[in-house]
């Protein structure tokens, strides 16, 4: 079951430096995060670095994914994460509550935001964790399989050559108030080579596939069958 205790400047897994709401609302907007906490199990596998920047990169399936990504980043290494999504996800009563509490970082989808890259290298720099969904979009059925990933989380990582810590979330692409296990597997750390700032098409093409390679490793097979029946 999650850990549902509030750890110094953290409360399920936010910054609480960011501005203060009114009572009310906070009170409101946690009970949602102890409602689901309850109702799930998480389970937390791997290793994840205590110090220093990271950058992990999950499967996304759910839009529950940024809480429970949170949850096991901070109870496994007591750390916070800011996790940047489609801009869409602020605007929701709930969830961009959450996100805007939690150094969030909105994101346009299918638009070059130079903006929302740069807020994210700024992450980084300062020796935070930034967690990424590089399907860009949530993958939808019962498995929530693991579709094409974007480039843009393999160009931030050969630009900055952070950690990256590939991620798997799964239980989460089925209904809310199914009573599911939740399970987060943290893979090994691992570098994605530098590149250039005007790098080349196929040079930017080769992070990417790697960083696919690595994220699958962490995936069971059940979450790979629509790669295999496009291959």
């Amino acid at each position: 079951m999650f850990d549902i205790v509030a750890k110094q400047r953290t409360v399920f897994g936010m910054r609480v430096e960011q501005p203060a709401q009114p009572s009310w609302l906070v009170a409101i907007n946690k009970l949602w995060v102890v409602a689901i906490c309850r109702w799930h199990s998480l389970e937390v596998s791997g290793k994840f670095p205590r110090t220093g920047p990271v950058l992990l990169l999950a499967n996304h399936a759910s839009w529950m994914d940024p809480v429970i990504l949170a949850e096991a980043v901070t109870s496994i290494a007591g750390r916070t994460i800011s996790v940047m999504t489609r801009s869409e996800f602020f605007e929701t009563p709930l969830l961009g509550w959450w996100l805007r509490r939690s150094g969030g970082i909105a994101i346009r989808r299918g638009e070059a935001d130079l903006a929302g890259l740069r807020r994210a290298r700024e992450e980084l720099r300062q020796g935070h964790v930034l967690g990424m969904f590089p399907q860009a979009t949530r993958a939808y059925g019962r498995q929530g399989l693991f579709g094409e990933i974007k480039s843009g989380p393999a160009y931030i990582a050969a630009r900055t050559s952070v950690p990256v810590v590939p991620t798997a979330i799964l239980g989460s692409a089925g209904s809310l108030f199914s009573r599911v296990r939740y399970e987060v597997r943290f893979g090994e750390p691992f570098v994605v080579p530098s590149l250039a700032r005007r790098a080349s098409q196929p040079e930017v093409e080769e992070r990417t596939r790697l960083v696919e390679e690595r994220m699958l490793a962490v995936l069971p097979d059940s979450y790979k069958r629509d790669r295999r029946a496009t291959a």
